[in-house]
């Protein structure tokens, strides 16, 4: 019971906004946490033997489900931000080239403080 109440407590962040990042972080390292140390707790509770039991099938499940939703909260975010930027990205004027081969006395352009034009003709 309190490993599938941890289960549940992970998918919480499922509806917690995108943007409450701290929120969703703490959240999922939190029940990741508590399910590794309830299934060291378990396990050291128990004989060692040499074959799997049904305790570390089922707490193994879970841990795969709480660590699945923290996943899902780094692929939200990743997809969150690259839609962000997508949206903000500032469009860029593209002006023509100027062809030099059209003016022959149109030699150099030299930036300094002031712009000027050298004619090497």
């Amino acid at each position: 019971m309190p490993t599938m109440l941890i289960v549940i407590l992970s998918w919480v962040s499922f509806w917690i906004s995108v943007d409450a990042i701290p929120a969703r972080v703490s959240l999922g390292l939190l029940t990741v946490l508590t399910m590794t140390t309830m299934s060291t707790g378990a396990n050291s509770s128990l004989p060692k033997v040499s074959y799997v039991k049904g305790i570390d099938i089922w707490m193994s499940i879970c841990l795969l489900f709480v660590f699945t939703a923290l996943l899902e909260f780094a692929v939200v975010n990743v997809i969150s931000r690259q839609r962000f930027r997508k949206s903000n990205v500032v469009r860029r004027v593209r002006y023509p080239k100027p062809n030099y081969q059209a003016d022959p006395g149109l030699h150099q352009v030299e930036f300094s403080n002031s712009f000027r034009i050298s004619d090497q003709s």
